[in-house]
C-alpha cells in the first residue's frame, strides 16, 4: 500500500488522515481483507488500527464479523485511525473496567428499585441492555486486537463468558416482555450480576507484580 495514491478503487480510504492505495481490482474485496492489509504492514511498529469513520460517522464495534465481510464497495469513505497497541490496550482497559463498575452499581440499584413495586421502566431496562452490550463490544474489540498482534489481553478467556450473558439477556428480555418484574429481578440479582462480578475479579491484570 503506498500513501498518497490516488489509486483505481471507488472508495476513499484514509488512514491517519493519509490516502492510501488499496486497489479493489474485482470489485469485491470486503473491510476485514482492507483492515488485515493494514495492520500487517503496522505490525512491526505495534501498532492497530483503532478506530474507524463510514462516511464521516464513527462506528463503534466495527470489528464485528457482520462488518467485517461487508465490501469495501458499500462505502463512499472510510477513514482508518492506527494507535500504538499498549495505549489500545490500556484505554480499553480502562473503559471496560469502568463499564463494569458502572454496570454492576446500575443494575444492584435497579433491583431494589424493581423490588420496592416500582415496576419495570422502560429507561431502565434500556440502560442495562445497552450497558451489557457496550462490555461484550469492548471484550471483542480488544479480544480481536489481541489476536492481531498475538498478545493475550486478559488473565482468562472472556469468551467463556458470553454464552451465559447472552442466554440471561435472552432471559430477561423474555421476562420484560411478559412484564414479569419479579423474574427480572431475580435474574439481574442472582444471574447477571454474578457473571459482572466473576469478570471484575478474573479478566485483568491490574495489581499483578
Amino acid at each position: 500500500m503506498d500513501k498518497d495514491n490516488e489509486g483505481s478503487f471507488l472508495t476513499k480510504i484514509f488512514l491517519d488522515e493519509m490516502l492510501i492505495d488499496y486497489t479493489d481490482t474485482e470489485n469485491d474485496a470486503v473491510v476485514g481483507d482492507l483492515v488485515g492489509a493494514i495492520e500487517n504492514e503496522m505490525r512491526s511498529q505495534k501498532r492497530i488500527v483503532s478506530e474507524l469513520e463510514i462516511d464521516s460517522e464513527p462506528l463503534l464495534y466495527w470489528r464485528s464479523e457482520d462488518f467485517m465481510s461487508r465490501k469495501l464497495s458499500d462505502f463512499k469513505e472510510l477513514r482508518f485511525t492506527s494507535e500504538g497497541f499498549d495505549e489500545f490496550v490500556a484505554s480499553a482497559v480502562g473503559i471496560l473496567q469502568e463499564y463494569l463498575k458502572v454496570m454492576v452499581e446500575n443494575i444492584g440499584a435497579s433491583v431494589a428499585v424493581i423490588r420496592r413495586g416500582s415496576g419495570l421502566k422502560p429507561e431502565l431496562m434500556v440502560s442495562i441492555f445497552e450497558g451489557l452490550v457496550q462490555i461484550m463490544g469492548t471484550i471483542d474489540e480488544l479480544s480481536r486486537g489481541a489476536a492481531v498482534m498475538g498478545t493475550q489481553t486478559f488473565k482468562e478467556d472472556p469468551l467463556v463468558y458470553y454464552a451465559p450473558l447472552l442466554k440471561q439477556m435472552e432471559a430477561l428480555e423474555q421476562a420484560r416482555s411478559r412484564g414479569d418484574s419479579l423474574v427480572v429481578a431475580d435474574i439481574l440479582e442472582y444471574e447477571i450480576l454474578p457473571i459482572l462480578a466473576d469478570m471484575e475479579g478474573k479478566l485483568f491484570h491490574t495489581g499483578e507484580a
